[in-house]
């Protein structure tokens, strides 16, 4: 007697689940594809993009105030706890009482937005109170100040080698702030083609303005933050004042500044880092996929339990 054999029940019992497992493996590569996101934003959110854009070192009015002001040519640069304000002597040899270690993130991470570094005179000289403390005036004969690796500023007779290979120590006149100009490319932005890798080249002579991160300036309001340049004085590249470079410093061909992405050999003052692309709302897309993903797992079990 013939028999007609259809599948085992238990191939036939689990066959009714493929599709709920279809669904579940699809939400987990989307949940997936979600936690990659947000690592991936996390990780883009740093402090590398970051240049010193104007540097003071007090006056005959006020010879205490020094300050020193970092800005931002990317979002999410806004991750500077822990990281340090180097100074250093006219030797080259790091002044330790003078080092400012950021106690902690700033809030403003938009991109072109400043940290001020400054002395506790700086707040009664301008109206503007420092994102963090700079503990004792900078030497106006003449230093060096470095954010870290990733950018330099050398003035006077400084003779030592700056962390981030720049040249050409620009000399400070008188009651005026070294400023970085910003006439590479966009002249509204701070970019990392500003960066030339010669103080002299990139820094100009003008009235003091700081600005901190929220964007508070001399005047008690708030402006576009970007570098600029001084009202009073033409957009240049270089003062004119001082130019000679200095003695113990090597001649070295300015690179383009510009950040590489592949770590070790990256060019310019990215400080030998690997820099990405920042998405401000990395997290929050990351968010919604994962959110998405399970809400779609939880739709698909409802309706097979219904």
């Amino acid at each position: 007697m013939s028999q007609t054999c259809g599948a085992a029940p238990e191939f036939r019992y689990a066959a009714r689940f493929l599709p709920e497992i279809s669904t579940m493996r699809k939400a987990l590569s989307l949940s997936a594809a979600a936690l990659v996101m947000l690592v991936s934003a996390k990780a883009s959110a740093s402090f590398h993009q970051m240049k010193v854009v104007e540097v003071f070192a007090g006056s005959v009015a006020a010879p205490n105030a020094s300050y020193v002001q970092l800005q931002m040519y990317a979002a999410s640069q806004n991750f500077v706890g822990g990281h340090v304000l180097h100074v250093y002597d006219a030797a080259g040899a790091e002044i330790v009482a003078a080092k400012v270690t950021l106690s902690g993130n700033v809030a403003n991470g938009t991109n072109q937005a400043n940290i001020l570094i400054g002395t506790s005179s700086v707040a009664a000289a301008f109206g503007v109170s420092p994102d963090f403390t700079l503990p004792q005036n900078l030497d106006k004969t003449g230093g060096a100040v470095c954010f870290e690796t990733i950018d330099c500023f050398s003035w006077g007779t400084f003779a030592g080698a700056a962390a981030d290979g720049s040249i050409n120590p620009f000399q400070l006149v008188t009651d005026k702030a070294a400023r970085r100009s910003i006439a590479s490319g966009d002249p509204a932005l701070l970019e990392s083609a500003d960066d030339g890798n010669s103080n002299v080249a990139d820094f100009t002579a003008v009235t003091p303005a700081p600005k901190n991160n929220n964007g508070s300036t001399p005047d008690g309001g708030t402006t576009p933050v970007d570098a600029g340049v001084d009202s009073a004085t033409p957009p240049a590249k270089d003062s004119g004042v001082g130019t000679q470079p200095s003695p113990n410093n090597p001649t070295v061909t300015p690179d383009s500044g510009t950040a590489s992405s592949s770590g070790g050999g990256s060019s310019g003052d990215d400080g030998g880092c690997s820099v990405t692309t920042q998405s401000a709302d990395g997290w929050s897309t990351g968010l919604g996929l994962l959110a998405a993903a399970s809400m779609l797992a939880m739709s698909r079990r409802r309706r097979k339990k219904d």
